[in-house]
């Protein structure tokens, strides 16, 4: 089976294998991350023409407040330890912005994705995920105007957490229907995923901010006792890549740069926004207040 990842988590050291599936992510090494400046606005401005957007203004079911705490994630550890995560990649510990809002020369391209994890020493599944509403947004151009580009139906593998080679394999259940889908996965893997429409073009004008967001709820299975923590054993956490097309092939790190990887946060028995985002203050503010248009194909 061949499946199509974006590789945004792959930054390993050199000795890691490296994954060669069209769009795979992989994780990132290093020393812990710095706390990025998220109010900077790239100053790139060679970036690529894209769809057509309508005019219509819509609005998010999140308030200014929920938004701006996405935006104060980078600043926090994650809520516990991905299992299988080693401590050594610079996002164990918490979430890393990557080429934020700089679009790299060249690159036409993005997607938004997410990774869900066990915490630390689970031994036996005892929850389903289930997501919903995953969407990206972007803020671009003189106007600093807000345009969702990606929503829908989801798409996904098991991986090793590590990402250390191109193992990638369906989950133990995987069901999708009125938008909501709903899986399960071992506990020595995770599972990573993102739009099943694929990437799309880069919106015109200088970026000046990407938003990831989802919906995610975690259900105990029968006969299992309730989560120590009134939640669950999964984490989960949102990201983007850009491409240098639509279509490129992963080619080391020739075609795709990470925009962050955020912060890990756990999945509770109810309904919630998780989201990731590299926009300032103010233009979360913005968001919340005139809301967005969508980009047509």
């Amino acid at each position: 089976m061949t499946f199509l990842f974006p590789p945004s988590l792959r930054r390993l050291a050199a000795a890691a294998a490296y994954l060669s599936v069209t769009l795979l992510t992989a994780c990132g090494g290093g020393s812990d991350p710095t706390v990025p400046d998220t109010t900077t606005v790239a100053a790139d401005t060679d970036v690529p023409q894209s769809q057509a957007v309508t005019t219509a203004a819509l609005k998010l079911p999140l308030s200014a407040k929920q938004l701006l705490e996405f935006a104060s994630d980078w600043t926090k550890s994650h809520e516990a330890a991905p299992q299988g995560v080693p401590l050594w990649f610079d996002w164990a510990r918490q979430g890393r912005v990557g080429a934020g809002n700089t679009v790299p020369a060249g690159f036409t391209a993005m997607t938004g994705w997410a990774q869900s994890f066990w915490i630390q020493g689970t031994t036996t599944v005892v929850d389903t995920l289930s997501v919903r509403g995953h969407q990206t947004l972007v803020c671009a151009g003189a106007e600093r105007r807000w345009t969702l580009v990606q929503g829908g139906d989801i798409t996904g593998a098991t991986f090793h957490p590590d990402y250390s080679d191109n193992t990638a394999v369906p989950p133990l259940s995987f069901t999708q229907s009125g938008g909501i889908a709903s899986l399960s996965y071992p506990v020595a893997m995770a599972y990573h995923f993102w739009p099943a429409s694929g990437r799309v073009a880069l919106p015109a004008g200088p970026l000046c901010g990407v938003l990831v967001l989802v919906e995610a709820k975690a259900t105990r299975a029968p006969g299992v006792a309730p989560a120590s923590n009134g939640k669950s054993n999964l984490l989960i956490g949102l990201g983007g890549d850009y491409w240098l097309s639509t279509t490129a092939p992963w080619s080391g790190y020739d075609t795709n740069a990470d925009i962050g990887i955020g912060r890990l946060k756990f999945v509770g028995p109810d309904w919630k926004w998780y989201g990731m985002t590299t926009a300032s203050s103010t233009d979360l503010r913005r968001l919340a207040a005139d809301g967005y248009t969508v980009a047509t194909r």
